[in-house]
């Protein structure tokens, strides 16, 4: 059986744990309540299925950007319906373990997926955080705007050249 590469015990870095909380990290047993309700407009539950991989995003013919993608699915106390949870970026900080309780803000995609940068985890107090990534879709649709301004000049100019050029 291996090992995951921080060990058998997960990473270290677990942060402060709060008075009611065994060694380790762990939830005393009490139930399955939360530690605490959720904020307005935030969704809460307890994790399942955590994943961690890497992905690479093509950005132009010589450039690769690297990805870290963090995959969990938390699991709402009273819902049969776990929500499916996102963080995508050139970097990670912060550790989910299933079991954790965390905190997810804002609505979900057109795909019912909460793509975030950010989760409270309510068990340990931090927050995870992704940080860089792919660019948003309004910087996205901006930079295609300015290349096709750019291209249009390009033409315009061109066809002012061959214009002149076979009238004179």
């Amino acid at each position: 059986m291996s090992q995951p590469p921080s060990g058998p015990d997960g990473p270290q870095d677990r942060g402060y744990e709060p008075a009611g909380y065994a060694p380790g990290g762990y939830l005393v047993p009490n139930g399955d309540q939360p530690p605490r309700p959720p904020a307005p407009g935030a969704r809460l539950g307890r994790v399942s299925g955590v994943s961690v991989r890497q992905e690479a995003l093509r950005q132009s013919s010589s450039t690769t950007l690297g990805l870290t993608v963090l995959e969990l699915r938390l699991l709402e106390p009273g819902s049969p319906r776990p929500l499916d949870v996102v963080l995508r970026g050139r970097s990670l900080s912060g550790t989910v373990r299933d079991g954790d309780w965390v905190e997810v803000a804002g609505p979900p995609d057109a795909t019912g997926r909460w793509n975030v940068a950010k989760v409270q985890n309510l068990t340990t107090g931090a927050t995870v955080v992704v940080m860089g990534g792919r660019p948003s879709k309004a910087a996205t649709v901006v930079g295609l705007v300015l290349l096709g301004l750019m291209l249009l000049v390009v033409l315009l100019v061109v066809v002012g050249v061959v214009t002149s050029l076979a009238s004179g």
